[in-house]
Formats: C-alpha cells, structure tokens, sequence
C-alpha cells in the first residue's frame, strides 16, 4: 500500500513539474519533488494554478517512519509546516523558502532534531536525450 501511494504521488509530482517564467507565481516555485542529502525522505509540493493552493506530501522508501505533514502558514517567502509521525505524535516544525530555481533550504524547529538545516533540490525528470518527461 505505501508503495502504490509513493508511485502515485511520484506521478502527481511528474505531471505537474514545469519550467518557471516570469509569471510564475511565488507558491508555483515550490511545485515538484524534492531531496536533501540529509534525509531519506522525499517531499512533494503540488500547487493548484486554479485556486493557488499548495499541498506538501512527506514520504520515504528507506525509513518506516509513518510522518504526516501540513502547512501551517505562508508567510511573505516562506512556506511553514508541522510535520507529525504518526507512531510516536512527535511534531517538528518546518520553515521552507525557496534559494534559487532548483534549491529549498528547510530550517527545523524543535528539540529533538539533529539537524537544524537542510538544502534539498528538486528532482529533474528527464529522458536519456536529456529533455523533460511528460509522463
């Protein structure tokens, strides 16, 4: 089951990655699936252009950790989370804001994290001629 709905979210993440233009909004940045050396676990941003709503996904293929993770707030260039796992009720806080293009920096709030920051990237799809797939 966490496999199907990893693939599925991996899937969500593919078809609505795209290039940022000048008309990009701020929240669309976030849009994609994103990684960080320091962590096992993926995050996805997905952003509806309709209603300008952004949505965060947290998973991992490696721990077992079931987490859970919300927006809390968007405040001017940040984006705020709690993320939950739901075995132990631990919280950690979250603060996202976006570095460049292609770089998140996450600043983490809480007792008990090891670390306090982390530079994720966002995940390019792309073929073997080296262009974006549109799954």
């Amino acid at each position: 089951m966490r496999k199907v709905i990893s693939i599925i979210i991996l899937s969500i993440s593919i078809n609505l990655y795209g290039q940022a233009d000048k008309n990009q909004s701020f929240l669309e940045k976030f849009e994609g699936m994103w990684v960080s050396d320091e962590s096992s676990f993926f995050t996805v941003f997905t952003h509806s252009k309709t209603t300008d709503d952004l949505r965060v996904f947290t998973f991992s293929f490696i721990s077992d950790a079931p987490v859970v993770e919300k927006i809390v707030k968007i405040n001017g260039d940040k984006v705020i989370t709690n993320v939950t796992n739901t075995k132990t009720g631990y919280t950690t806080g979250v603060i996202y804001k976006i570095l460049t293009d292609t770089n998140l920096m996450a600043n983490y709030t809480g007792s008990n994290t090891a670390v306090k920051k982390s530079i994720y990237r966002k995940m390019n799809f792309t073929n073997k001629e080296g262009k974006e797939t549109d799954y």
